[in-house]
């Protein structure tokens, strides 16, 4: 009987292995010289990306491989410079027997004359649309591949992706989204189940790279230096040159790493344990056009590249106000609750965002100063505060600011914690603040997060009446 089973698992294990597919990414990426063939490949950024996909079929059911991007706003004006160079080959026994595809920007389709034993290769040469979307010269020392944003890798639910590696050329620093083992040049990434692959490059000569520990969590500070765009001539022709400038300076430096240290000392005694030991922040120059008329707004983001380390992208301006206190707050806090529930974008941004303006103006009156400028900001602006959306009727977070939309930025980072800092000033604002602490260490800890733990930590019977707290429930 134990050999019957042993056969039986053997057969099973046989049968599936025969027939499951195997998807396997490599990227290669290189500086651009810039070359006549290069430009003429629409070739533009500095640094050039290859993608190459292939795909392992033992045997499918369908008559058509569709496989999809998730993201694009542009895909379909721009297709061929996104993804450019596009190829789709279909392979049985090392000869090619179709190069027959479609593409319309979003999805790849390849008709399949066999089903079984054979093997897809697609190969491009990838741009992002950041470049597009960026108002400065960023992509001459960062370039962002953010599939939350614009997908640079093709999908099938059916045939989920093996293996994902990264050769990478040149002195760049490599950021990615999920865990990875290096060996020499090539970056092996950890995939996971559902999890959007995105990773970061940024040019080593324009950044100024600092490393100390603050709270025995270790900060590598990588400083943008600045970059100078000039014109040389060369062989009696303008030639542009772009080089690092001068932005780091002793002060400022230093006025960083106290931020940090000042940011750090309260955070640790509020979060228990830690998350995280080891934090990589990245300043740049991270503002994005939006409107019509040119207007823009700075952006930033907090990712996680394994269990212990995370990495933080944020504008150069974020150091003048509470942003990268927010950004720093987002490496110590596991996440509230479920992107699908009606109090997330409350428990995950808005409340961040309260404790980051707490951290950073330390005062009932630097608060009041802080709320009353943005006010008057937005009323300029056109935004009505008084006919804004309940932050649980809010579904994507976005900005808009021609004054039109859902105004979801302006409750999620304005509005909502301006209705906590006015409950605190009507009950009394240290106590508040000290409950309020007490409810961030505490949620960070509990596994579910609901309104009834808020009310839990920051009312009680001597506090905040009942009446008080319904009107301000009322008012989110």
């Amino acid at each position: 009987m134990k050999y019957l089973n042993l056969l039986i698992l053997f057969l099973v294990v046989s049968i599936l292995g025969s027939s499951q597919s195997i998807s396997k990414i490599s990227v290669d990426v290189f500086p651009n010289d810039h070359s006549a063939e290069n430009f003429a490949k629409m070739q533009l950024y500095p640094l050039i990306v290859e993608v190459k996909h292939q795909i392992e079929l033992k045997s499918y059911d369908k008559d058509t491989l569709i496989l999809k991007l998730d993201k694009g706003d542009y895909n379909m004006f721009f297709k061929d410079f996104f993804y450019n160079q596009l190829q789709a080959s279909v392979i049985k026994e090392d000869k090619v027997i179709s190069t027959n595809f479609s593409f319309d920007g979003m999805l790849l389709k390849i008709p399949l004359q066999e089903k079984h034993n054979v093997n897809i290769e697609i190969s491009y040469l990838h741009q992002s649309d950041f470049g597009m979307k960026n108002n400065s010269n960023t992509t001459e020392y960062l370039i962002p591949f953010m599939d939350e944003w614009h997908s640079w890798y093709f999908t099938n639910n059916e045939i989920p992706i093996d293996s994902l590696k990264i050769n990478l050329s040149g002195d760049f620093s490599f950021f990615c989204s999920l865990p990875y083992t290096k060996t020499n040049n090539t970056y092996n990434i950890e995939l996971k189940q559902d999890s959007e692959i995105s990773f970061y490059l940024i040019d080593n000569k324009y950044f100024h790279k600092k490393s100390f520990v603050s709270e025995d969590v270790k900060y590598n500070l990588y400083l943008f230096k600045d970059i100078v765009i000039d014109t040389v001539l060369n062989n009696n022709k303008d030639s542009v040159i772009a080089y690092p400038g001068d932005r780091i300076t002793y002060d400022f430096e230093s006025n960083v790493e106290k931020t940090i240290k000042h940011t750090m000392k309260h955070l640790a005694s509020i979060f228990e344990p830690k998350y995280v030991n080891e934090i990589n922040i990245i300043d740049a120059s991270l503002s994005l056009f939006l409107d019509d008329d040119s207007t823009g707004y700075t952006w930033g983001r907090q990712f996680e590249m394994n269990e212990k380390q995370s990495v933080i992208l944020v504008d150069t301006s974020y150091w003048n106000d509470n942003s990268i206190q927010h950004e720093i707050i987002h490496s110590f806090t596991k996440p509230f609750v479920n992107k699908t529930d009606s109090t997330y974008h409350l428990f995950s941004e808005s409340l961040v965002e309260y404790l980051s303006l707490i951290l950073k103006y330390n005062s009932e009156n630097a608060l009041d100063s802080v709320f009353n400028k943005k006010s008057i900001n937005f009323k300029k602006m056109g935004y009505n505060i008084d006919s804004l959306p309940s932050i649980f009727d809010i579904g994507k977070n976005n900005l808009n600011l021609s004054g039109t939309g859902n105004f979801s930025n302006i409750v999620i980072y304005y509005y909502v914690p301006f209705l906590f800092h006015n409950l605190a000033k009507e009950v009394g604002y240290k106590k508040f603040i000290l409950r309020f602490y007490y409810f961030c260490a505490v949620a960070n800890q509990e596994e579910t997060k609901n309104m009834q733990l808020l009310k839990n930590c920051l009312q009680s019977k001597d506090f905040i009446s009942d009446k008080q707290w319904n009107a301000f429930i009322d008012k989110l």
